[in-house]
């Protein structure tokens, strides 16, 4: 059975629980049709939890590649999570968009949850934000 009411995959592939929830899995018995978005059910991953686990600093970072955007949806949960989250070593929730499909082969922007005002920066850049949880100003 494909649930046709779900929003289908740009890129082919998928976790086996992902395909599921869409009623997409090969030889799929249960009818998940009542965990349409028509029912108001959305599912959505987040691409990278990145912790420092010697400093205990860690954020959230959304990956587009192609120079992709988000759904609304992925952008309101993300500020969802982002506004929920309480912890004094969370450092945020960050959009990053690959030209192409990582920082070395192309332009990189970056923009933090909620405002979202982007800039573009330097796989360098990007990389010494990993690494220091350096904040990124628009």
């Amino acid at each position: 059975m494909n649930n046709q009411i779900c929003k289908q995959r740009v890129f082919a592939g998928g976790t086996p629980f992902g395909l599921w929830t869409r009623g997409s899995l090969p030889g799929q018995i249960t009818d998940v049709s009542c965990l349409s978005s028509q029912a108001g059910y959305v599912r959505t991953d987040i691409d990278t939890l990145w912790h420092n686990f010697r400093t205990g600093e860690w954020l959230l970072i959304e990956e587009k590649i192609h120079g992709g955007r988000p759904s609304y949806c992925q952008y309101e949960l993300l500020d969802m999570l982002n506004s929920s989250i309480v912890h004094p070593l969370y450092r945020g929730a960050y959009l990053v968009r690959f030209e192409n499909t990582n920082p070395d082969d192309g332009k990189i922007i970056i923009a933090k949850s909620p405002d979202y005002q982007s800039r573009e920066i330097t796989a360098v850049q990007f990389r010494d934000f990993l690494r220091d949880f350096s904040v990124i100003e628009a």
